[in-house]
């Protein structure tokens, strides 16, 4: 759903919507009892929040359907995220990273398998020539993307669903001076006091 929004819509609006997931963690950590609702942690939360809602309001030309997915897309992690801490932090499990990994892998691959042979099957399978290239930095990108996984188990084992959440927010805001950088995206006075 996350790269549906990028096609769609530019980086910048896909980055300060996905950083907003803090606060949809905090309300599912409180209904999955991984949270108590407490007034700190509501306003170190509703900051973080307030300032996505700032850097946001600045881009008009927003695509519903695209938004419409991320925050589908935001709904699935935070149950995800909250699961992953119930599960890693029970005490009668040892389930650490590399343990969770081995579980969950399996069931993301049969998760992912059907819509990547429907939407990309053909045409990577067209494009095979133009492609055929990256497959090592397709390799690479997965080595990385297991490594982050397992971090970031690590610290949902250590911590909790939230902090790996609000500390996802300054990954956002790297992103987004990468995109100002790369592809010289227009930051507005309004979206730097969000950020």
């Amino acid at each position: 759903a996350g790269c549906t929004l990028v096609q769609r819509k530019c980086v910048m609006l896909c980055c300060a919507v996905q950083a907003s997931g803090p606060a949809t963690i905090y309300f599912m950590g409180i209904i999955m009892g991984n949270e108590k609702l407490g007034l700190s942690q509501s306003l170190k939360v509703a900051v973080v929040c307030t300032g996505v809602g700032i850097a946001s309001w600045g881009d008009i030309s927003l695509n519903v359907l695209g938004l419409v997915l991320q925050v589908a897309s935001i709904m699935v992690d935070a149950t995800r995220c909250c699961a992953l801490q119930k599960l890693m932090q029970a005490n009668h499990l040892d389930a650490g990273p590399l343990v969770t990994i081995a579980h969950v892998a399996p069931f993301a691959m049969a998760a992912l398998f059907l819509p990547v042979v429907l939407f990309e099957g053909p045409t990577l399978l067209n494009d095979y020539a133009k492609w055929s290239n990256a497959i090592p930095m397709v390799l690479l990108s997965g080595l990385l993307a297991s490594i982050l996984n397992l971090v970031v188990f690590k610290i949902i084992q250590l911590t909790s669903a939230l902090t790996t959440s609000l500390s996802g927010v300054l990954k956002e805001r790297a992103c987004i001076l990468v995109a100002m950088w790369v592809y010289g995206t227009h930051v507005t006075k309004l979206q730097w006091v969000g950020y």
